[in-house]
């Protein structure tokens, strides 16, 4: 499938081709393959070259988030059909409240926002504590705050629920 990305301010042709769950993604004539286990909802293992990473993503309209190591990634599809399609080949979730998740073991510190609080993008819902470093859990896109399913001092496993935007 052929898509438009935009990343930042540029556009760039992606072409992206699914076999089970290789895929392989075409940019600039530079061909990267690796492997995705959709392992819940918002979590995805990624093995590239033998090297194997979690992320946690979410989807909101045709705008794809990716978060890494308490770091936020974000594409834009420009063809919102592909993006369904994709969406629907491979467990993404298009449509609802997204719920994020814990990108790794830790410990609430700080809540920010309750249930029924609008957010902008970027802007901290809560800090989470993991591996003696503060992350700030932030919005991915502007939106409501539907739910929290955490407290503060509570300690979660990775993947745990922390909230959910609309």
């Amino acid at each position: 499938m052929k898509l438009k990305l935009k990343k930042d301010r540029e556009f760039q042709d992606i072409e992206v081709r699914q076999d089970g769950g290789l895929y392989s993604v075409k940019i600039d004539e530079k061909i990267e393959s690796f492997n995705i286990d959709f392992i819940s909802k918002n979590i995805l293992l990624v093995n590239t070259d033998n090297k194997i990473n979690d992320l946690t993503y979410t989807i909101k309209n045709n705008t794809v988030f990716l978060y890494k190591n308490g770091k936020e990634y974000s594409f834009e599809f420009l063809d919102e059909k592909a993006v369904r399609k994709l969406s629907s080949s491979g467990g993404l979730n298009v449509s609802g409240p997204v719920i994020i998740e814990a990108p790794m073991p830790g410990k609430i510190v700080k809540l920010f926002k309750s249930v029924g609080d609008e957010v902008k993008k970027g802007e901290a819902v809560m800090i989470m504590e993991a591996m003696k470093m503060e992350n700030e859990m932030k919005a991915p896109y502007d939106g409501v705050i539907t739910e929290i399913f955490v407290k503060e001092n509570d300690i979660l496993e990775s993947a745990a629920k922390l909230f959910g935007i609309e």
